[in-house]
């Protein structure tokens, strides 16, 4: 073999080598890239988990027996004798024109502190309210931007659209049983921008049993579900029908004794919004 031979060997034995180191050399970094240090990993996954906590929305209890949570409570007030009209509009339609007619008008009708916007006249047997009074009232409990779109809301209550009055027709109880719901509130949580009242809803069928002496007893039983198939417990105490000062503490003292299993109540939750220093009604889920 002469020299010239050998010299174009080594230079291809040489070439060679260059090429396998070359592809060793980039190969490690790739390796490098795809599997960064454990420390690196870390970094990134503390930095992710930092990140979603920022985003978290903080949550405050509020007591129900604090100022704030009586104040709210104290709102969500839906009477016993329009109860099943209202939450059948409320579960259906939320917080819709005819629901907020049917709340404000129940409120005026049933609490005493609306008493002075009753009012009497010739033209009617009973009492009524203007439309431009129960507007005003409307505007105190609901947060919305709707106006009102004024009807007949109830069965039995009319409203005169010539007049602009909502004529308040004698109503109650009548025969041998009654059905209404009720709800208990156990839980408030204050957000940034609302607070959310927690609570659990009961459906409840009053009836009326005589017994000896021609004695009539009252016995409330109570449901867990709307078809009402599934009986809680029957309560036979004749302040259930105080349905203002004593009817929602003894219900509450049937859910703390266990006669009614919360777990199996449904829930329901009303949202309000403060504006200008008052909790205003702004939204309903169940």
């Amino acid at each position: 073999m002469n020299k010239k031979s050998v010299t174009i060997i080594a230079v291809v034995v040489i070439l060679a080598i260059c090429v396998c180191l070359g592809i060793v050399l980039i190969g490690g970094k790739d390796s490098e890239n795809v599997n960064p240090p454990e420390e690196e990993i870390k970094n990134e996954v503390k930095e992710e988990k930092t990140t979603s906590d920022e985003n978290k929305e903080k949550v405050t209890s509020v007591a129900l027996d604090s100022k704030i949570g009586t104040e709210v409570t104290n709102k969500i007030y839906v009477p016993n004798i329009y109860s099943k009209e209202m939450y059948k509009e409320l579960d259906k339609n939320g917080l819709s024109n005819e629901f907020r007619i049917m709340y404000t008008f129940g409120t005026m009708t049933t609490l005493q502190e609306y008493s002075n916007y009753l009012r009497e006249g010739e033209d009617y047997i009973g009492s009524y309210i203007t439309q431009d009074d129960l507007e005003k009232v409307e505007k105190t409990i609901f947060k919305t931007d709707k106006k009102l779109n004024h009807k007949a809301v109830f069965e039995n209550d009319t409203y005169n659209a010539e007049t602009k009055n909502y004529v308040i027709v004698a109503r109650g109880f009548f025969g041998d049983s009654l059905e209404y719901v009720v709800e208990i509130p156990y839980e408030i949580n204050e957000y940034e921008d609302r607070l959310e009242v927690n609570l659990y809803r009961m459906y409840i069928t009053r009836e009326y049993d005589k017994e000896a002496e021609q004695e009539t007893v009252q016995k409330d039983k109570v449901y867990y579900d709307e078809a009402k198939i599934k009986l809680a417990t029957t309560i036979q105490d004749e302040n259930m029908s105080d349905e203002i000062t004593s009817q929602k503490d003894i219900l509450k003292a049937e859910i703390g004794n266990g006669k009614i299993q919360k777990e199996s109540l449904d829930k329901t939750t009303w949202i309000f919004e403060k504006v200008e220093g008052k909790y205003l009604i702004s939204g309903y889920s169940k």
